[in-house]
């Protein structure tokens, strides 16, 4: 979560959280369905999707890969203790490697934590023994494979009195 000091929040109206509810569900549904829904004009709805995109409410349209079925059968967390006079170096490196797929600045024990995936447990190995250690600044690491990932469904936050 990217927060800066003097972001404001913003109070969701009922209409815009039905608007982000349906996003969720399907990000591809047409200003037309949502005009619809929303008991509104499709103008209405572009302005109110336009205003939550310059709010940094709505970031991006995505697409959701799944990665077991592009060949990477493992995923896992590395957890990294960072030399704090190397972060930025070593943020700048992670997060262009081609299996770290998210990172994260973390507090407690460690410092960072990747989340990378692999097409199996030699190549996780490769990147942990060979990879990672070619970046200077990595003091030591802790890894967790996933054994099962679940999906949460995001739409709850939405519920009752919501602050973005």
């Amino acid at each position: 979560m990217n927060r800066k000091s003097g972001d404001e929040k913003t109070v969701l109206d009922e209409k815009n959280r039905v608007i982000l509810s349906l996003l969720l569900k399907d990000a591809s549904i047409s200003l037309t369905d949502l005009s619809r829904t929303l008991g509104i004009s499709v103008t209405a709805v572009k302005k109110r999707l336009t205003k939550l995109e310059d709010e940094g409410i709505l970031k991006q349209n995505t697409v959701i890969l799944d990665f077991y079925k592009l060949g990477y059968e493992v995923m896992a967390f590395i957890k990294m203790s960072v030399d704090p006079s190397m972060r930025e170096h070593v943020i700048s490196r992670i997060t262009k490697l081609k299996n770290v797929i998210e990172l994260y600045e973390i507090t407690g024990e460690y410092d960072l934590m990747a989340k990378v995936v692999v097409t199996d447990v030699d190549e996780l190995r490769n990147t942990l023994l060979t990879t990672l250690t070619k970046i200077g600044g990595i003091n030591r690491t802790s890894t967790m494979i996933v054994l099962r990932s679940h999906a949460c469904d995001q739409d709850k936050i939405l519920e009752g009195d919501y602050r973005a």
